[in-house]
């Protein structure tokens, strides 16, 4: 297991959905100091070349369990907290989710991570913007 902020693309990626959802009233600079600190726990280990889902663990324990869904063209991302503070990342549907090399490398084989977090920033915000020519209409399901 690892701390979040070991992984400066998957960091960003995921503050970014958090921002996308809401589902924490805080800026985006706010939500990357608020779970820098997450643990990443693992990955899905399904083998479709489409899923680039990931496993992390907050201390705390969150009020409710949340389910938010960004459904868009080329991607389709299903963000799950459980009040345990289990956090999935549930990344379908496109093959060039820009984390998933950095994960392997940091996570699987116990590299550092090589990419700057200024790097890191433009890569997310690069693949956010190819997204956004989309239309996204968030999806809340009750997980209970």
């Amino acid at each position: 297991m690892k701390a979040l902020k070991q992984f400066p693309i998957l960091h960003r990626f995921y503050a970014k959905v958090i921002a996308i959802t809401g589902i924490i009233e805080l800026s985006y600079n706010e939500v990357l100091g608020r779970i820098e600190n997450y643990t990443v726990t693992g990955r899905c280990m399904c083998g479709d070349t489409d899923c680039a889902t990931v496993y992390m663990k907050n201390d705390t324990e969150n009020e409710a369990e949340v389910c938010e869904i960004l459904p868009y063209d080329k991607a389709f991302i299903i963000l799950h907290i459980k009040e345990d503070g289990c956090h999935e990342l549930e990344a379908l549907e496109a093959i060039n989710y820009p984390y998933v090399q950095e994960f392997v490398d940091v996570f699987d084989k116990g590299m550092a991570s090589s990419c700057s977090d200024e790097y890191a920033q433009e890569i997310v915000d690069s693949f956010f913007k190819e997204l956004a020519k989309e239309e996204l209409q968030t999806i809340v399901v009750d997980c209970n």
